[in-house]
């Protein structure tokens, strides 16, 4: 059965469709842009986990700019903040685009 547009089932259905593309969209583009983190981490300071370790700088403070090695304090939060982002960006993107005409 196919829901009739503007019902509460279709917009269950939109909503989780956009959760779902959010997550899958975000995830991946979290992972990927990591990966061209520490990439471009290792190669301007030798250091593939500074970046992450970077983004965690709003909790522990300017410190946090300046850490080289992997740790569940800077690398973890910082992964996690990152990760967060990338989903939240997807999610508005999806939303935006579920909402757009089609041509």
């Amino acid at each position: 059965m196919q829901a009739v547009p503007h019902s509460p089932q279709a917009h269950r259905s939109h909503r989780q469709s956009v959760l779902h593309e959010a997550w899958v969209a975000g995830s991946c583009a979290s992972v990927l842009s990591a990966l061209a983190l520490g990439w471009a981490g290792h190669r301007e300071v030798r250091s593939a986990v500074a970046p992450l370790n970077a983004v965690s700088h709003w909790r522990w403070g300017r410190r946090a700019l300046y850490q080289r090695g992997f740790s569940g304090r800077h690398t973890l939060l910082g992964f996690f903040i990152h990760h967060c982002a990338s989903v939240w960006w997807a999610g508005l993107h999806a939303a935006a685009r579920g909402r757009a005409p089609r041509a």
